[in-house]
């Protein structure tokens, strides 16, 4: 055998080689990026609960991931939350017709200052910026004689004859701590000083504990559906149908390198995210290729969120049929209409336990509970 011919052989080795170990990079790198973009782990955490954790940060909400075998596949544990009393508060004694519209003693701390006489919003400031540092929403409102209660913005030229400041008593980072309760504490009592006025404060210990039970029923409830199109034979389809088809259905390529879907109110109801290592941009959208893009909703962040639902799953599938792709769930299996009625079952449960909670999907409240 020739030296050519030896050569050529080993040749046709290495580039055997090479298309496995591409065919092999190529695999990893997806499901690396799709683990990334969801952070889900592989056991179904319904059958095997983990520990209760303080924090219940945008990255860890729960994942309804349809299964063949299994109607949905969680990524955070279930929790039993306790029955939540009202925050007792001063806000109780005020009339009905007196309370503001924004702060409620169920999410709220609330700080109730009794005026000797009316304060001009500028001496609010410091007291605002200071609790602007908590880590934790502060609302401050004041009540305008004739117009009735209006958030207190900086730069306002408005005189208050009463006003409140709610801490809210936890987000998706977690229940309100009691270094930030007693700081807050400390911030109205200076202000309530530097004015000349009474504060009137619910009992902290009881707030804290209300924080940690609102806290644990939000984490059951907080959940994220993606609905996963990819490419069926491995070849990429081209960004810019997907966006022509994204925009037949309503959606807008918004600034965070999204689709978008929202209502009247420009709310968002569903987005759509490229599962690659590139956002979505109008300057690249001719050049970019797409291996896999998702279907995302945000469950306790949706008005009607049922009939919404419905919409996304049969955005999906047109998606995939149109680009010749395949609708599957994170772990890359096929996802018929039984996956998909599973997650309808599991939306309408949690969506029950909202509203007999007093926390309406989609409502102002439900948006800061779950920012």
């Amino acid at each position: 055998m020739s030296d050519f011919q030896i050569g050529m052989i080993l040749a046709g080795v290495a580039i055997v080689g090479g298309v496995f170990g591409l065919n092999w990079w190529q695999e990893r790198s997806f499901r690396r990026k799709a683990e990334q973009a969801f952070e889900k782990p592989a056991q179904d955490v319904l059958l095997e609960p983990k520990p209760k954790t303080a924090a219940r940060a945008s990255s860890d909400t729960q994942r309804l991931e349809p299964s063949l075998s299994m109607p949905v596949n969680p990524v955070a544990a279930p929790r039993t939350a306790v029955p939540q009393p009202p925050v007792p508060g001063a806000g109780n004694t005020i009339a009905a017709s007196r309370v503001d519209p924004v702060l409620e003693s169920v999410v709220d701390f609330i700080a109730d200052f009794v005026l000797v006489e009316p304060v001009p919003a500028h001496k609010l400031l410091v007291a605002i910026e200071d609790a602007g540092q908590l880590g934790k929403p502060v609302r401050w409102m004041g009540l305008i004689d004739g117009e009735g209660w209006q958030p207190i913005t900086p730069g306002s030229a408005h005189s208050y004859s009463q006003i409140r400041a709610g801490l809210q008593l936890a987000d998706r980072k977690g229940p309100l701590a009691e270094t930030q309760l007693l700081e807050f504490v400390r911030i109205v009592h200076a202000l309530a000083a530097d004015i000349g006025a009474n504060v009137e404060l619910p009992q902290r210990q009881p707030a804290l504990q209300a924080a940690g039970e609102l806290d644990a029923f939000c984490a059951e409830v907080d959940v994220l559906i993606g609905l996963n199109i990819v490419s069926r034979d491995g070849t990429p389809f081209p960004a810019t149908k997907i966006r022509s088809l994204c925009e037949a259905a309503g959606m807008e390529l918004a600034d965070d390198g999204l689709f978008h879907y929202r209502n009247e109110n420009g709310q968002t109801l569903f987005s759509m995210c490229n599962l690659g290592q590139e956002s979505f941009s109008s300057a690249t959208m001719r050049q970019m290729k797409l291996n896999a893009v998702t279907l995302l909703f945000d469950v306790p962040r949706v008005i009607g969120g049922i009939s919404v639902f419905e919409r996304v799953a049969t955005l999906a599938k047109h998606l995939a049929e149109s680009v010749d792709g395949e609708l599957v769930d994170d772990n890359r299996r096929p996802l018929n209409e039984q996956g998909l009625g599973s997650i309808k079952r599991q939306l309408t449960d949690i969506y029950n336990r909202m509203q007999l909670r007093g926390i309406e999907p989609g409502s102002p409240l439900a948006l800061r509970l779950f920012a």
